[in-house]
């Protein structure tokens, strides 16, 4: 599949000015500054686990290293932030020649973020030849340049790092107990995500342009991975800019393709080739094209608990013909004690989901949503992507 440079273009340079803002978001949830405490168990297991000298010896970097790992997000969204990877591009500059091109940035402090960063591979460092350090991008900061005809995680970054989110982690020991509101809901007063966003368009900025960033990686399998051309008219419920559908219309173009998402979104939308724009609400069914063959949703109902999963799904089926498929685009994660090379990221993302009231799912999960709203799993297709098996339901 080939999407052509032009196209390729509009949908990457999407924040087109380049900048490193991050949202300005003011959240309602109080953070005290104190030291946590351990609370302790109901009961204490009288069988404890002591290591050995050498497992002690063999697990204490890694560990340390785990326990460190949001110091290697914060320095890259602070790199990102400041437009690192834009001013580096192809070049290999000094600290002195770097911090020339950002803003009033001292080059002790940039010298520092980028030494450590160059220790576990976003950044390359050699000496100069007086010896003094130079630093240019690896293949992983160079997705996190802006504006380009390629994919920009620069915009994962801030989404992923941005106050009301970060806020939300540090809520994770009291949204695990019975009856607890999502943890990002106690942060932004007790709204949801989506409604926060709606109130929010710094935020909601960097998630949507993450979400079309993170299609188009998936771009370079989805499109391949199904017979998409089995259908007349696919909507994708949703969609949010277009990105996805845009490629399947691509490779499928006899296949009429509409792009749903809530009207601000849709509005938002670059017009792209053979994509018809429909403004709407999926819990709505009055809203949802019902002429559709296929109702397709990648990364949709891993936002939403169980409840609002069925109401979705309840309303798809109440808008489409009894023809009509849903396939899902989403993670079907391992069953205990199964290995699956792909399961990993996939429990990871479910931790992230965990924080705003959604979740991963298995197999046998999946088929038990599904038919509470009328639908029966009738497949499960494998992609090469960690999040995107595509579950194909039919009505019941």
């Amino acid at each position: 599949m080939v999407l052509g440079i032009a196209l390729l273009a509009k949908l990457f340079k999407l924040g087109g000015d380049r900048k490193r803002m991050a949202p300005t978001v003011k959240t309602t949830h109080e953070v005290k500054l104190q030291q946590a405490e351990i609370s302790g168990p109901k009961q204490r297991s009288e069988a404890p686990a002591i290591c050995t000298p050498e497992e002690i010896q063999a697990s204490i970097p890694a560990l340390m290293q785990m326990m460190q790992g949001h110091f290697v997000s914060m320095s890259l969204n602070a790199l990102v932030r400041l437009g690192v990877p834009d001013a580096l591009g192809q070049e290999s500059l000094t600290v002195a020649e770097l911090a020339s091109r950002l803003d009033n940035i001292s080059e002790e402090a940039l010298w520092r973020q980028l030494r450590a960063m160059a220790g576990v591979g976003l950044f390359k460092e050699e000496a100069g030849p007086n010896g003094e350090a130079k630093y240019s991008l690896t293949a992983l900061t160079k997705l996190m340049q802006t504006g380009l005809p390629q994919p920009s995680f620069a915009c994962g970054s801030l989404h992923w790092n941005e106050p009301a989110l970060w806020t939300a982690w540090l809520e994770l020991p009291n949204h695990m107990q019975k009856g607890a509101q999502p943890a990002y809901n106690t942060v932004v007063g007790g709204e949801g995500i989506f409604d926060f966003y709606k109130t929010s368009p710094g935020s909601a900025r960097w998630f949507n342009e993450f979400m079309s960033t993170f299609s188009a990686a998936e771009l370079l399998f989805l499109p391949k991975s199904y017979d998409w051309g089995q259908f007349g008219k696919l909507v994708d419920v949703g969609g949010s800019l277009g990105v996805t559908v845009a490629a399947i219309k691509t490779e499928f173009p006899q296949v009429t393709c509409v792009n749903f998402d809530l009207p601000e979104v849709v509005a938002a939308a670059p017009p792209l080739e053979g994509v018809e724009y429909v403004g709407g609400d999926m819990f709505d069914p009055a809203t949802i094209p019902a002429d559709a063959d296929c109702i397709f949703m990648k990364h949709i109902l891993h936002d939403w608990s169980d409840a609002d999963s069925v109401k979705v799904l309840q309303s798809l089926h109440q808008a489409t013909p009894a023809h009509c498929k849903v396939v899902l685009a989403e993670a079907v994660l391992p069953n205990p004690g199964e290995a699956h090379p792909l399961g990993t990221p996939a429990k990871f993302i479910d931790i992230l989901m965990f924080l705003i009231g959604g979740k991963e799912r298995s197999k046998s999960q999946w088929e038990a949503l599904v038919a509470e709203a009328g639908w029966v799993l009738e497949s499960v297709t494998e992609t090469p992507g960690p999040n995107a098996q595509l579950v194909t339901c039919v009505k019941a």
